[in-house]
């Protein structure tokens, strides 16, 4: 996870250099790439990272977890190196078919060279997390992007390379993090692979393969519809947008998960654990709406300013795909009761049953409205599947859900972009403003709903009085 949103990281904050340098077409080529690349590591990977963290919490024998990660880390190499295989011999059909010359066959080489790296390392990242290592995981992910940034506005800018370009760049800062984290991950555990367990692994991870495919096709089947029923330009104007409402993902949801998901496991067992995950989802959920809606507002004030007017419609879709994600990252949040009850076949099915419906949905909407009925077809499937996969979560591990207040904030969100977005001034600066302090005042809206709860209030007060010096100080232990 942490490769692919340092990828999604350098692909962001380069939307100004990719802009001016690269067509809308070029620009959609680089997204289909992307997302093909995406789809081959997510079959290939076998669920064998979580798998890899259910059997390293399985056992409190420290050797054993260690062969746990290290069984998982060959064994997703194998897995990886097969994907990528995969990607250079339909080189040639996938250029032909998706960026309609075969002559560049060779971006598609370089993409299958970053997915077996990319995909090689993912146990050693999560090793970090278990290993509370958050502060070499980080520096390897920001050295891994000052690589990709540096190398991409050389080749792009400078050497005039265009989608070759920044593919090498994303190439190297893979290569750089591959290199540490692989190295650390051995020094660690060692290279031991234990064949009665990577079959456990195996078995646990292979059932959310279907679960994987059918996210795929929820998250990313819109680029693909929209390049059948309209051209690459499109799927380019679309990207961007796309751009701004993944970073819904990219800066809560990812992160969140990087420290959640390796604790999950434990705080299932204490005796309280249904009412822990219940408020720690209701005040992610607040979380996740007040992110989506400053990144909707602030999209219609940055879009026009880092991109040639072709792009410039990318920001009307923008809320849509924002939307979508905070539902996602409620699906995924809750899907965890299925995770801890091993009913891990439970999402593959009914994500292969969905994603069908969902794939019907996309294609209707994208064939009548384009770029816009993708965005539509993202909120929709994402919604369904939230409610279908939460529904099946909470009937296998019952959660006292917070309804009450997770309407408030639901509202609360609501209310303020409706504001926002139709109310207008002259000036562009004050407009901007205007946005600003809307968003700003989002938690004095929710705190107006009713949504604290009377301890939470309470605890609040106290803060404020302490801040204000009237309060009593915080009880001494020493």
């Amino acid at each position: 996870m942490a490769a692919a949103l340092a990828s999604k990281a350098v692909g962001f904050l380069m939307i100004p250099l990719y802009t001016h340098y690269l067509s809308t077409a070029d620009y959609g080529r680089l997204e289909l790439l992307d997302l093909t690349a995406t789809l081959i590591s997510m079959l290939a990977g076998m669920g064998i990272g979580t798998a890899a963290m259910r059997y390293y919490y399985d056992s409190d024998d420290p050797v054993r977890g260690r062969t746990a990660i290290s069984t998982a880390f060959v064994g997703g190499m194998m897995f990886m190196g097969s994907g990528a295989l995969l990607l250079c011999l339909c080189a040639h059909p996938i250029a032909a078919i998706l960026l309609e010359d075969s002559h560049l066959y060779r971006l598609v080489l370089i993409q299958a060279a970053g997915l077996f790296l990319d995909g090689s390392c993912s146990i050693a990242q999560s090793y970090m997390r278990i290993r509370e290592r958050s502060g070499l995981l980080a520096s390897v992910s920001l050295l891994r992007l000052v690589v990709g940034l540096t190398l991409n506005i050389v080749f792009v800018a400078v050497l005039r390379l265009g989608v070759a370009g920044v593919l090498l760049g994303g190439l190297a800062g893979a290569l750089v993090a591959f290199s540490i984290q692989s190295a650390w991950l051995v020094h660690r555990v060692g290279v031991h692979f234990h064949r009665e367990l990577f079959w456990k692994l195996w078995r646990y991870g292979a059932p959310l393969v279907p679960s994987a495919f059918a996210t795929f096709v929820v998250a990313y089947a819109d680029r693909f519809l929209l390049r059948t029923f309209g051209e690459l330009a499109d799927v380019g104007v679309y990207s961007l947008a796309y751009k701004f409402g993944f970073l819904v993902q990219f800066l809560f949801i990812g992160n969140f998960h990087m420290v959640w998901d390796p604790r999950v496991f434990d705080v299932a067992k204490r005796p309280n654990a249904p009412e822990v995950f219940a408020r720690i989802l209701t005040y992610w959920f607040a979380a996740l709406c007040w992110g989506a809606l400053a990144l909707s507002l602030g999209a219609y004030e940055v879009i026009p300013h880092i991109s040639p007017e072709p792009y410039w419609s990318a920001r009307t879709y923008v809320w849509l795909i924002a939307a979508a994600y905070v539902l996602n990252g409620v699906r995924t949040y809750c899907t965890l009761g299925l995770l801890v009850t091993d009913r891990t076949s439970v999402v593959g099915k009914a994500m292969g049953l969905l994603s069908i419906v969902w794939i019907g949905a996309y294609a209707l909407l994208i064939w009548k409205l384009k770029a816009l009925g993708g965005a539509i077809g993202t909120l929709l499937s994402y919604g369904g599947t939230c409610v279908v996969l939460g529904t099946l979560a909470l009937r296998a591990y019952p959660m006292p859900i917070e309804w009450r207040r997770l309407a408030a904030v639901a509202c609360s969100s609501a209310i303020i972009y409706v504001v926002a977005v139709h109310v207008t001034l002259d000036s562009a600066v004050l407009g901007a403003v205007l946005k600003a302090l809307l968003v700003l005042a989002y938690p004095l809206l929710l705190v107006a709903s009713g949504f604290l709860r009377g301890e939470e209030r309470a605890m609040l007060h106290g803060w404020f009085e302490r801040m204000r010096g009237r309060g009593a100080p915080p009880p001494s232990y020493v």
